[in-house]
């Protein structure tokens, strides 16, 4: 935490070896190995002109590789970058409400992943959008001793990709009491 807002930074990796080649007829030709790399520096406050609203910004940095095998992972090595931004608000102690764009810079500004061929590809944008409402306990509708209950709901939305459905999820979390969540 700083003084005004949060920072912080993730990095995650993965590294898959002895990828076993074949060709068309099953016959093994090879084996390659695949990693990928994710470096995100992400950023978050409470926007102070307007109350109980949060935003918040990652910026992401992508790297993956091929090595080894034949035609199929002839050493593609590639590199990218993009940014998620997001808002948080609660119109009353019970309920949280947010909203985040994954991926939000187009190519022509730099949201893009590109090969060591020269082959570019855009990174696919997609929206998110939920809410949490806590029933039971803490700050909930009601109160009921120790008790807590939150229902969650949320939906993605590819809007740039024509053909793809919403996607939405429910969720809930009980806390019959401190010590126990369900």
């Amino acid at each position: 935490p700083l003084e005004e807002g949060n920072v912080a930074f993730s990095y995650a990796t993965v590294q898959v070896e002895d990828i076993i080649e074949r060709s068309a007829a099953g016959t093994a030709t090879g084996t390659a190995s695949f990693s990928s790399s994710l470096l995100v520096f992400s950023y978050s406050q409470d926007a102070n002109w307007f109350k109980d609203l949060r935003l918040g910004a990652n910026v992401k940095f992508y790297n993956q590789g091929f090595s080894g095998g034949g035609n199929s992972f002839s050493a593609g090595k590639g590199s990218g970058f993009d940014l998620d931004v997001g808002l948080q608000y609660q119109p009353i102690p019970w309920i949280m409400l947010g909203f985040t764009q994954q991926n939000a810079l187009p190519s022509s500004f730099g949201g893009k992943f590109a090969w060591n061929t020269g082959f570019v590809e855009s990174i696919p944008t997609l929206t998110k959008v939920g809410s949490v409402f806590t029933l039971y306990g803490g700050k909930g509708a009601y109160q009921r001793g120790d008790m807590a209950l939150l229902l969650s709901m949320d939906g993605d939305f590819a809007l740039t990709r024509s053909g793809e459905p919403p996607v939405f999820h429910l969720g809930s979390e009980w806390r019959p009491n401190r010590n126990l969540a369900l």
